[in-house]
């Protein structure tokens, strides 16, 4: 199995949570946030489980543990570094950048993250609003204008 493919899920059962503000990502939405079957996302909810990544419970879902939490969190760290250091440095749009970040959230190491974090002067949210995790998996807190259900990535 892929390291983007594992990414993508941990980081997609995370985005669920958070918009929907539950503990656990039904499987049926989250086969539709991957774009793949029912059955498809019920075989890599269990591959992930193997791993140590989620815990899942019939009819509830899947939950990441904290194992894959920090994995999610440092997709997400990376994908809105890229996404600011692209909107604020080369001025892309909103939808060119967003393609361009889940490209490159696979490949950017921590090492480039921190750089660019330190680059752009440390930002606690993104150019949606969004917080940007630390390197540790922890988010900063945000001011209420900033609060409320991820936008993006």
């Amino acid at each position: 199995m892929s390291q983007k493919i594992i990414e993508d899920y941990v980081k997609a059962i995370y985005q669920i949570c958070v918009v929907s503000e539950t503990a656990r990502a039904n499987t049926g939405v989250l086969a539709r946030r991957i774009g793949v079957s029912d059955g498809t996302a019920s075989t890599m909810i269990r591959t992930l489980a193997d791993a140590g990544l989620v815990a899942f419970t019939s009819y509830e879902g899947a939950q990441l543990t904290e194992t894959g939490r920090l994995l999610a969190m440092r997709v997400v760290r990376r994908h809105r570094l890229i996404v600011s250091l692209f909107s604020t440095v080369l001025d892309m749009d909103s939808n060119e950048v967003h393609e361009e970040a889940e490209l490159l959230e696979h490949a950017v190491s921590e090492k480039l993250a921190d750089r660019i974090d330190s680059f752009l002067g440390q930002p606690t949210v993104d150019p949606h609003g969004d917080p940007i995790p630390r390197r540790d998996g922890s988010l900063p807190p945000v001011s209420c204008q900033n609060s409320g259900p991820e936008s993006a990535p």
